[in-house]
């Protein structure tokens, strides 16, 4: 990976000059590189090694490999580049799933002509296996008979497109984690060991009954530069790591798994230390004796699974917190209720809930200032995003940001610890009306740690149809005084605003204040 990355490096305004050449004398290649990153963030995958490794710089380094070498008669196929920009990306797309894994590296191989970099090279065994699934599932369409307009719809039109069977969200420490694993992993991103580490737990207990695998690691801010004498501090972090399973639904529901048989001593004790008390050995028919794990039939096979590997990863942990399971079907793979999907439109959807939520507030009347403007600042408010929003149930995916725009007043602070101040309080009044409209579910009021003074507080809103909206507030001064400057530099002294914030406020808090990065 680390030879690679150089080689990338120095290569980057020679890759960039190859690919404006081949856009230039390929008609439908940069239509295709489009497509090909849309699909990309469809899935969740980016070029950054949490994001699996493959994102747009890759997929194009692989479109120019396809361009120089379907001209010879070996390399082309019934997908080979041509004008058509979607029958180009089926192109990659071939060739992504027509890539062995390497042996040794696990991970597919493909250098660039003339270079030791492997395209493939920041990887993971889980991303390059559901890359690879994904890849056939689009190449599949055309054994259905589908055209390749109904075809390009089923592939980035569907709301429902990429939906796993089970979402598990982990608490996890890094602390913790990094006790069980390897010391000189430390050197580098630990965050994508331990999703290389649970990868190999939970497809070792599983087996068969899961088709893929595919994670979601919070990532830091492009623009947060880390101390070099606070190194440590990347490691005593917390964090959710959400995982989407994919299950075959042909095996997911058996209630007896089956092991090596006796005679096969190395293999029996590696199983009976995998599964611990669940192992136990069976007699069949033809005389085997087999090791086996039998769960209840009474309960899903899947979850009983999971719940079991999430003990075993957490077994040396001093203090746990319990995974959330969540599914489509919880009356087949979970007993958690169903993640409930908008049965319309989810664009519209979400925007309906936005604008509900947006009346609410305006029908107050008990509040110090009047609301300007209520917009929303995500794009899925917009129907510009990528992936389409969906409910945040029990607060699994990111909120819907919108801003609050108040009308102008010459009472704001001009010290920004003080408009800070204010900003909490006013949000704590409109919480306690929104709460007495009895409209949504809950609102919270939160401070975010971030680097910037402005905007620092925010209002979590989680309506009845479990959509999560979180608001800032935006508001300008009348006439500000003389020399007073609006746009203040960022204040080293952040955390002791936030300190001082919650701690001045905790009185009039009838709920616990939290603290998030956003």
């Amino acid at each position: 990976m680390y030879n690679s990355s150089i080689i990338a490096d120095a290569y980057h305004l020679v890759a960039l000059d190859i690919i404006q050449q081949y856009t230039a004398s390929n008609e439908g290649f940069k239509e295709s590189l489009i497509l090909g990153g849309v699909w990309l963030s469809r899935l969740g995958f980016s070029s950054h090694l949490l994001d699996g490794g493959f994102g747009e710089k890759e997929w194009a380094m692989l479109q120019c490999h396809l361009v120089e070498t379907t001209t010879t008669p070996q390399t082309a196929s019934r997908y080979s580049a041509s004008s058509d920009a979607f029958q180009m990306f089926k192109s990659v797309l071939n060739l992504i799933a027509t890539r062995k894994i390497h042996p040794e590296l696990n991970i597919p191989v493909l250098h660039r002509e003339q270079t030791d970099y492997n395209i493939f090279s920041k990887m993971s065994r889980w991303s390059s296996l559901a890359l690879v699934k994904h890849s056939l599932a689009v190449i599949s369409l055309d054994k259905l008979g589908i055209s390749p307009r109904a075809q390009l719809q089923r592939v980035f039109e569907n709301s429902l497109y990429n939906i796993a069977d089970i979402t598990m969200s982990l608490p996890i420490d890094l602390i913790q984690f990094g006790e069980i694993l390897p010391e000189t992993v430390k050197r580098w991103n630990l965050k994508h060991y331990i999703n290389d580490y649970c990868y190999d737990l939970f497809s070792k207990g599983l087996t068969d009954r899961f088709r893929m695998i595919t994670f979601s690691t919070p990532k830091p801010h492009p623009r947060q530069l880390e101390d070099a004498s606070d190194r440590e501090r990347q490691y005593h972090d917390k964090y959710v790591l959400t995982m989407f399973i994919t299950l075959d639904e042909k095996r997911c529901t058996r209630v007896l798994d089956y092991g090596p048989e006796v005679q096969d001593a190395a293999k029996t004790v590696d199983f009976r230390e995998f599964w611990e008390d669940k192992a136990e050995l069976r007699r069949f028919k033809d005389g085997r004796v087999m090791e086996t794990v039998r769960w209840d039939p009474s309960l899903p096979p899947t979850e009983q699974i999971l719940s079991f590997l999430h003990r075993k990863l957490t077994a040396s942990f001093p203090t746990t917190q319990p995974p959330i399971l969540q599914g489509l079907e919880s009356d087949i793979y979970l007993t958690s209720p169903p993640l409930v999907w908008p049965a319309s439109d989810s664009y519209e959807t979400a925007a309906s809930e936005f604008q509900m939520v947006a009346n609410t507030i305006r029908q107050i009347k008990d509040f110090p200032l009047g609301f300007k403007k209520i917009s929303g600042v995500s794009p899925s408010l917009s129907s510009t995003s990528v992936k389409p929003p969906f409910p945040c149930s029990r607060h699994l995916g990111p909120p819907l940001e919108g801003e609050l725009e108040l009308e102008g007043s010459s009472m704001w602070p001009t010290d920004p610890e003080q408009r800070s101040r204010s900003e909490f309080g006013l949000l704590l009044k409109l919480r306690a009306e929104l709460e007495a409209t009895k409209n949504v579910l809950t609102v919270r009021v939160g401070i975010a740690t971030t680097n910037r003074l402005h905007n620092i507080c925010f209002l979590d809103i989680l309506t009845k149809r479990q959509y999560l909206f979180r608001f800032r507030l935006i508001h300008a001064l009348e006439n500000p005084p003389r020399g007073v400057s609006l746009n203040l530099p960022p204040d080293p002294s952040l955390e002791q605003h936030l300190t001082l914030t919650s701690k001045d406020h905790s009185k009039m808090l009838p709920a616990p204040i939290f603290l998030f990065k956003c």
